[in-house]
């Protein structure tokens, strides 16, 4: 379970990032963006220099076994994303290994490897649940959502404009109250 007063930091840092980023507090905000200016690097196997062709194969063969790594070295973190998902998908998991970033997370399982670089394979559960709650908030902060509903922006527009699946839309309205505060008005 989160800590006490979480929820409530992660809303308030997805409205601070917006203001860094010069957007509306209801405004989208791009993962790839957000990793931009947090100066971290996103590749997808394809762009791994070397990386044999067979092996970009394996990787994008059984598309449900992984869906983004950290490498991190001294100067800054590498995330890769597996381009065999949707790019709503690949946002919500990008932005997500920027959540273990940004909350300076540090995994419970390190491997190392040549070259000065390592693979964060694991958070613990509290760590992952406040992965998620962040990457979800920053892409849907509640105060989005309340400007979705009372612009009456259908479901479909919605999820295009803020490149996120129906379910985690879904999810937001009924976690925050949304729905509920909205189903009150009549």
């Amino acid at each position: 379970m989160a800590r006490r007063g979480f929820k409530t930091w992660a809303e308030n840092t997805a409205s601070n990032y917006r203001d860094k980023l010069e957007i509306k507090e209801v405004d989208p905000l791009c993962a790839w963006r957000l990793a931009d200016h947090l100066k971290i690097m996103v590749w997808t196997p394809e762009m791994i220099p070397g990386l044999p062709k067979k092996w970009v194969l394996v990787l994008k063969k059984n598309p449900s076994n992984w869906s983004a790594a950290t490498l991190a070295n001294v100067d800054s973190p590498l995330i890769i994303l597996n381009s065999s998902h949707p790019k709503c998908r690949q946002s919500h998991d990008l932005m997500h290994e920027l959540s273990h970033v940004i909350l300076a997370h540090k995994p419970t399982r390190v491997d190392f490897y040549d070259g000065g670089f390592f693979l964060i394979n694991s958070y613990n559960s509290e760590l992952e649940e406040e992965a998620d709650i962040l990457a979800r908030t920053l892409l849907l902060p509640r105060v989005a959502l309340v400007s979705i509903k009372t612009n009456k922006m259908t479901q479909v527009e919605a999820i295009k404009k803020y490149n996120v699946s129906k379910e985690l839309f879904n999810m937001r309205l009924n976690l925050t109250g949304v729905n509920k505060q909205f189903r009150k008005r009549g």
